[in-house]
């Protein structure tokens, strides 16, 4: 509408304070003033007097009746009013935009030098006490050249070693002095050993009661590092401290556009801004529309705009599909980057990938069928209410989890598992060769007590790392892996599936498959990664069911339901059905 009820209150007051007359009486501006323009595209315009000279208007020229953000121009010409004797009021919000745009051009200059040729700029060994690969310094120019970017690697391309080198470029470029980094707890840590080994600035861990809290995000300290979890609770501290560069790690985190976390960190502000994420987009547009929204939130215009201009729904309003996506793609390239593996392969170590497949036990397909039959009861149905959805949800995932064992689902002995039998055997093959270092992920904790009593029989000095491992000890752990020849393996849950570097592993076992790809390929980056100097083998452990009579219809692409995890041929003549499940 244009306005505000705040605009519309003060409008009903004047009108009642005030008699007609003095009302329609026009308004006649006296004085030249500059001011920050908030319509469609965000710009400078030019507050016109009732009676101008024709000095000053000759000197403002075109710039006299629009809205412009050429700050070079415009400094020329407040330079000739001044000169001509005529004074100019700058509103303050103007006087910001003009100095950060003239700060962003000169960064953006150095940026360009940056990136015409990384490989053999001295930047490279100069910049941290690290040898940058090319890509990295580059990707490094390119967020301080945007200002506000995503930078979307691929998973262990060097994202943590970039964002600290976005902060260390910034800090020379434009003299920033606060940063505040925002990840996954589990990540705290990491990142203060990552800024001491490869960066000198202090750096602390938010850490403590609220009032300790509060102190920290208070002190001079170059790189202050909290969870997102943090922010909820400490978001009026956080907000009130005046930050030159916000780093989002894993910045998919903030997917959920209508999620409190999302807004709270939408709200924070700062000159300069950095989304670190692998998967910027994992399931829909919504996710990449609010991670852009934290870096700029009038790139991508109003939600209900973007979404009418993108989205392909049908008549009951459910997404079928997506348009207009290169015109999406050039929108967003000035503040987004996103280097595939395979645009870095030749500075990788090779990866090969063993699918084992596994017959279940009777037990399990008995209890795997039941809940599968009771999921397409509900899928026959013409219409899903939310809590058929919830109960299809339910059900898929106890027919996963029976795929794994009979006591994750019931909690009783006597338990059923021919996957844990058949992980046993590949343990022991694993651990008759002495130089194997392997990740073991699952998705269940309770899987991973089952698991532990065959790493100690097949005799693997192993770690374990999973959520309810305090924050504290994760990193002493992962240490030791690191570190220890005697340790062999560490087991972890979806708790260790981002952030971690373990370059010292060789192996990674998936005991079973998520359901989202991009999970799995998260966990498999955490051992080949940049730093990888062996190749790298992971095995995927797929228990094999087949159900008579099933026939899966497909769901819209928001559901809980996703195809590609569907690897075995149909048996119904529908080309829309599947009969055959992998789990």
């Amino acid at each position: 509408m244009g306005t505000c009820k705040h605009v519309l209150h003060a409008q009903a007051k004047i009108k009642k304070r005030f008699s007609k007359k003095p009302l329609d009486k026009p308004y006649r501006r006296k004085n030249l003033s500059l001011r920050l323009d908030y319509g469609k595209q965000l710009g400078l315009r030019f507050n016109l007097p009732h009676r101008m000279d024709e000095e000053v208007s000759k000197i403002l020229g075109r710039y006299r009746d629009q809205t412009f953000d050429d700050v070079d121009a415009l400094v020329k010409r407040l330079r000739a009013l001044e000169r001509a004797g005529h004074s100019v009021h700058v509103y303050p919000d103007a006087e910001e935009f003009i100095e950060q745009r003239l700060l962003q051009r000169r960064l953006e200059q150095a940026a360009n030098e940056i990136r015409k040729d990384p490989s053999n700029h001295p930047l490279r060994t100069e910049l941290l006490d690290a040898e940058l690969l090319p890509y990295q310094l580059a990707g490094i120019a390119f967020a301080v050249g945007a200002g506000r970017a995503v930078l979307a690697d691929d998973m262990g391309l060097g994202k943590t070693i970039q964002g600290i080198g976005v902060a260390e470029l910034l800090a020379r470029l434009a003299d920033i002095r606060r940063v505040l980094v925002v990840c996954p707890a589990s990540l705290k840590s990491q990142w203060r050993s990552e800024i001491n080994r490869f960066c000198g600035r202090t750096s602390q861990l938010v850490l403590g009661s609220g009032e300790e809290r509060v102190g920290q995000y208070e002190s001079d300290t170059f790189f202050t590092i909290c969870n997102y979890e943090q922010v909820l609770r400490d978001h009026a501290t956080i907000e009130h401290v005046s930050w030159d560069l916000i780093i989002l790690d894993e910045g998919q985190r903030i997917k959920n556009w209508e999620s409190k976390m999302s807004q709270l960190i939408k709200s924070l502000k700062s000159p300069f801004a950095l989304v670190l994420s692998g998967t910027p987009l994992e399931n829909c547009l919504e996710e990449l529309y609010t991670i852009v929204g934290f870096i700029d939130d009038r790139r991508l215009g109003p939600a209900y705009r973007f979404f009418h201009r993108h989205r392909v729904v049908d008549e009951r309003g459910r997404v079928e599909g997506y348009r207009n996506l290169d015109e999406l793609r050039e929108t967003l390239k000035p503040i987004l980057l996103r280097r595939t593996r395979s645009g870095v392969m030749q500075d990788l170590p090779e990866r090969s990938t063993e699918i084992v497949r596994i017959r279940p036990s009777e037990e399990q397909l008995i209890m795997s069928d039941e809940y599968v039959k009771r999921a397409t009861q509900i899928a026959a149905k013409s219409y899903l209410t939310e809590m058929d959805l919830l109960r299809l949800q339910k059900y898929l995932l106890m027919a996963r989890m029976a795929c794994d064992s009979t006591f994750l689902v019931t909690k009783e002995e006597p338990a059923f598992s021919s996957k844990l039998e058949r992980l046993a055997e590949l343990l022991e093959q694993l651990a008759a060769e002495g130089d194997r270092k392997l990740v073991l992920f699952s998705e269940w904790t309770t899987m991973l007590g089952l698991i532990e009593p065959i790493m100690k029989r097949v005799g693997l000095d192993f770690v374990r790392l999973d959520g309810k491992v305090p924050q504290k000890k994760r990193q002493e752990l992962v240490h030791r892996f690191l570190n220890d020849p005697d340790c062999k393996a560490i087991i972890m849950s979806n708790a260790g599936s981002t952030g971690l570097n373990l370059q010292a592993a060789n192996t990674v076992i998936n005991v079973e498959l998520p359901w989202n790809p991009a999970v799995l390929e998260q966990r498999i980056a955490r051992a080949h990664r940049m730093g990888q100097k062996q190749p790298v083998q992971v095995y995927l452990l797929v228990t094999e069911t087949r159900s008579k009579n099933v026939c899966w219809r497909p769901f819209q692409p928001n559901t809980i339901w996703h195809w590609r995890r569907w690897t075995s041929p149909p048996t119904c003549r529908k080309s829309s059905c599947v009969a055959a499940r992998t789990n």
